[in-house]
């Protein structure tokens, strides 16, 4: 229950301060960060902030570095273009914050009947 209040506040300031758009790919998008940063893939635990599609869905949307930041992501350099993947603060955190963007995704994008 601590985790839903936290995730829920977290997520608060994406799925608000950004329009229904935004709020879409800036989920989608986050959900693919984190499942491929758990997967134990290492490559897969660096995201460059200076990438298009990163900096247009992620950079530019309220809230969404947040996310990464509490889930686990931190600046690689200080200053630097890269945010690095420094290992969950807890599995069932990320796992929360997956499950709340994918619910958002779905209420946006609900599945073809």
């Amino acid at each position: 229950a601590e985790t839903d209040a936290i995730v829920s506040v977290l997520l608060a300031d994406l799925f608000e301060g950004n329009p229904p758009a935004a709020v879409l790919s800036a989920s989608r998008i986050l959900t693919k960060l984190l499942r491929n940063a758990t997967s134990g893939n290492p490559k897969h635990g660096t995201i460059r902030l200076t990438n298009p599609k990163i900096r247009q869905h992620v950079v530019n949307a309220r809230g969404a570095l947040d996310v990464l930041g509490a889930a686990g992501f931190g600046e690689a350099k200080e200053g630097g273009e890269y945010l690095s993947f420094r290992g969950p603060t807890s599995s069932a955190l990320i796992n929360a914050i997956c499950a709340g963007l994918e619910t958002k995704i779905a209420e946006l994008d609900p599945p073809a009947a």
